[in-house]
């Protein structure tokens, strides 16, 4: 179940989701369209109005220190080959992206992949992400091959909104 935080730091006081990090506690919005779903090891975003289009994001089990250099690629696209449906068949890694996300100073690589699920052609992409500099996490995208800019539009709409919950603003929530 996830987490809720009433906030004024966008000006009136509204609810967002948020996960906690240590002290630190982030949030963010989501549309109504969205269904979030939260476990003390993810979190899951599921676009109803896109056919079962979803994001998954967990902790990496690499560190920020592992480059994202040639050598060590071939150790991320492992891993981002063991985060497919075990029924994907015809898998095809179709590109290979540095920085999808271009916010906060972050660093990431981004594997995508395209294959047949039940017979339906679905595209996935899985993205490492420097969080911080202690911990890294990965984005893991999976539409419809069709609806996939779409996903990634909602992906980047949910990072660009992420921000730290601070006393202050939780503070008058409480008080307002």
């Amino acid at each position: 179940t996830p987490r809720y935080v009433t906030t004024g730091i966008e000006g009136p006081l509204v609810e967002r989701p948020y996960f906690r990090d240590g002290g630190k506690k982030y949030a963010f919005k989501i549309r109504e369209e969205t269904e979030l779903f939260g476990s003390a090891s993810s979190a899951t975003f599921v676009f109803r109005k896109d056919e079962g289009s979803q994001l998954k994001i967990t902790k990496s089990a690499f560190k920020p220190d592992v480059p994202f250099e040639a050598e060590r690629l071939e150790e991320y696209e492992a891993a981002a080959r063991k985060l497919l449906p075990q029924d994907a068949k015809t898998v095809l890694l179709v590109a290979v992206r540095e920085d999808p996300h271009r916010m906060n100073e972050w660093t990431s690589y981004a594997f995508e992949f395209e294959y047949f699920l039940f017979r339906k052609p679905v595209k996935q992409s899985v993205t490492f992400l420097n969080f911080d500099e202690k911990q890294q996490i990965v984005l893991s995208l999976i539409t419809p091959q069709k609806k996939f800019l779409k996903g990634k539009s909602d992906v980047h709409r949910i990072l660009n909104s992420l921000y730290v919950v601070t006393p202050e603003s939780e503070q008058e929530a409480k008080v307002g």
